[in-house]
């Protein structure tokens, strides 16, 4: 689903509709980092596409931090997530209801690149503001460092579940680098996975879903 991201609006729905997937949204913000929202069952998925091109995410990530829910996070991401920020939250609200969350339905949000950048913002954004915590599961593939290291930050993490798979031979899950005080949260899943011809490819979301 997460390679979806990818692909245009209209590949979502007909790959989306079969499977009994409804209420399906797609937005892109200014910064070119698009999110697509649906819904199946009990359940409400959002996947959040990342910048395509590897240059560009090794342009993007930069180091200064700005404030999010409180705690310091990476300003680019933060930037770009407020960009469609609100479309998110009402998304949730509209569609997932009381009887979802009684019912064991869930909130997944996921993103490769800086897609999963944009997933822990979402993620911890929702988390921080409400009492939906027990039903978020954040996954994420080849995601950058996003916060600065803070205490209540790591315990809030724990009170959702989270899945971050890394290739260890992939560059971006290592920026911004940990000197610069950022770090991850959550669950490590660890692969492992090389191109020699090609090191770009040791980022790339298909060999992530291959391996």
């Amino acid at each position: 689903l997460c390679k979806l991201s990818y692909s245009s609006f209209g590949n979502i729905e007909k790959t989306l509709n079969p499977l009994g997937f409804t209420n399906i949204e797609m937005y892109e913000t200014k910064s070119d980092l698009d999110c697509f929202l649906a819904k199946r069952g009990k359940s409400i998925y959002l996947f959040f596409r990342g910048t395509s091109e590897y240059d560009d995410v090794k342009t993007d990530i930069k180091f200064k931090k700005t404030e999010f829910e409180s705690f310091k996070a990476h300003k680019g991401f933060v930037n770009s997530y407020n960009e469609i920020r609100s479309t998110v939250e009402t998304y949730i609200t509209n569609n997932f209801t009381t009887d979802d969350a009684l019912s064991g339905g869930k909130i997944y949000f996921s993103g490769h690149s800086l897609g999963g950048a944009l997933a822990n913002l979402a993620a911890i954004g929702v988390a921080k503001q409400s009492l939906l915590n027990p039903f978020i599961t954040l996954i994420t593939f080849g995601s950058p460092r996003v916060f600065g290291y803070n205490w209540k930050l790591q315990q809030l993490y724990k009170t959702f579940e989270t899945f971050r798979v890394v290739n260890a031979d992939d560059i971006v899950p290592k920026l911004p680098p940990a000197w610069s005080n950022y770090c991850h949260f959550g669950n490590e899943i660890p692969l492992s996975f090389k191109d020699k011809k090609n090191r770009i490819k040791e980022h790339s979301l298909s060999l992530y879903a291959e391996s």
